[in-house]
């Protein structure tokens, strides 16, 4: 289950920095390299809440 739930949000966490990437491509803005760390600083704060999440409930629903 450990490796399955890291994948799980590690993907939601690429998957929200490319959602961002293609946001600010749609409104026009350029890809400057802090826009491009920033998407990735997100998505990196995203996974890492999933995780804490998903592993809550795993614990919660175990016990």
């Amino acid at each position: 289950m450990g490796k399955s739930l890291t994948f799980r949000c590690i993907f939601a966490g690429v998957a929200f920095c490319l959602l961002q990437t293609f946001g600010d491509l749609l409104v026009g803005s350029q890809l400057t390299l802090w826009i491009i760390l920033s998407n990735i600083l997100w998505g990196v704060i995203f996974a890492y809440l999933m995780f804490k999440l998903f592993k809550k409930n795993a614990n919660a629903e175990g016990a």
